[in-house]
């Protein structure tokens, strides 16, 4: 398991490397963001991956509002793997005002409305950072079959419509709409 976890860490420390050698070239592509979508979702179970990914986002000098929400999500996901609840609070508020700057720059960015949405899905509400659910909700239901919504790429909107789907704040119309525009991505 644990060379498992070493080999795991090891290919986000070299992604990574590559995303930084082509953002400090000018060339961030779609290729980056998968890179780092996929380097976010190790990092959910993973601490050492957290750190990694996080300590990456945190030093880069041009942050785009989606390196910023995934730098906010990284936040996140450290109050999750950290023991102490000082800490873990403090990395919760941390989280929420870096997202929310992420989001002032690009509202309309349903990537970075998921990142917020599903996070604050999982808070529970007496923490109160739970204010952006309806919100982000509406948002992404709003822009999910906008243009700019389909430079995501089909797996990102797949997540995130199954996440809308599995989370049980959506009213019924609402369901068959996600529901409908995942068919078309089939």
């Amino acid at each position: 398991m644990k060379s498992v976890l070493h080999l795991s860490t090891y290919f986000v420390v070299v992604m990574l490397s590559m995303i930084s050698l082509s953002l400090s070239f000018g060339k961030s592509s779609h290729e980056d963001l998968l890179s780092l979508r996929k380097a976010y979702i190790s990092a959910v179970e993973s601490e050492s991956i957290t750190d990694s990914l996080l300590s990456y986002l945190q030093k880069q000098s041009t942050k785009t509002p989606t390196l910023l929400a995934y730098q906010g999500a990284c936040e996140g996901l450290k109050a999750k793997h950290v023991f102490n609840p000082y800490k873990k609070l403090d990395y919760l508020n941390k989280s929420q005002q870096t997202l929310a700057k992420a989001i002032a720059l690009d509202p309309t960015n349903i990537e970075l409305r998921f990142l917020r949405f599903s996070m604050q899905h999982y808070l529970p509400p007496f923490l109160g950072h739970s204010k952006n659910l309806e919100e982000d909700r509406k948002t992404i239901l709003m822009y999910l079959e906008d243009e700019k919504s389909k430079n995501l790429g089909i797996p990102t909107l797949i997540i995130i419509s199954n996440f809308l789907i599995d989370c049980k704040r959506c009213s019924p119309e609402e369901l068959f709409k996600v529901k409908a525009f995942l068919q078309t991505l089939s």
